[in-house]
């Protein structure tokens, strides 16, 4: 082979390197480099009404539906009458004697009504009678004939502890004292079931 041979091929070889070296580095080059993550395709939804054992399921509207209140009706309930209770008319007093004064001076019971005197002296006798001293006249009917159970006046007089009764059947204040000691004095006011009710 002669030197112009050779010089031929090693110029074609050379092209041929030169080419194959280009080549190379433009594919690598355009290589694109992503940092995105592979896609997952997410499971479709399916529409379709489901089957169960071969019967078909229908869904049920009213799930989806906001859930229903049922009115309750309440009544107003009936005004209720008021009664008040009967009224309570004093048809008793009591009235203790000290040997020195009534406790209490004075007391109020309706017509009809009871007073019981009581004694609770150291030792003074009690005698109670209507006023006015001494002529025992001012209760409607006067002891002219001796002591009987319509006359305010007790008659005997009784030790400490004893006690005397008398029911009152005329309306009016009644005044009387301890025929003892006609400065010791109280009062009792006996009043219609009206006149009770106007006062009290």
């Amino acid at each position: 082979m002669n030197n112009t041979l050779k010089l031929v091929i090693a110029f074609i070889a050379g092209v041929v390197i030169t080419a194959l070296f280009n080549n190379a580095v433009y594919n690598a080059n355009t290589t694109t480099v992503t940092n995105e993550e592979p896609s997952v395709d997410e499971p479709a939804v399916s529409t379709s009404t489901p089957v169960i054992d071969g019967d078909e399921v229908t869904p049920d509207a009213s799930a989806a539906q906001a859930p229903r209140t049922t009115p309750i009706s309440i009544s107003e309930p009936s005004p209720q009458t008021y009664t008040p209770p009967p009224p309570q008319y004093p048809t008793s007093a009591l009235v203790t004697f000290t040997g020195s004064r009534f406790i209490p001076e004075t007391v109020v019971v309706i017509e009809g009504g009871i007073v019981t005197f009581r004694n609770n002296s150291q030792g003074d006798p009690m005698h109670i009678i209507t006023n006015s001293h001494a002529l025992h006249d001012k209760y409607p009917e006067k002891n002219t004939q001796g002591c009987t159970a319509t006359i305010f006046d007790q008659c005997a007089s009784v030790g400490p502890g004893g006690r005397w009764t008398f029911q009152f059947n005329e309306t009016g204040g009644w005044r009387y004292h301890d025929e003892n000691k006609p400065v010791t004095s109280g009062t009792v006011r006996v009043l219609s079931k009206e006149d009770y009710d106007k006062e009290f």
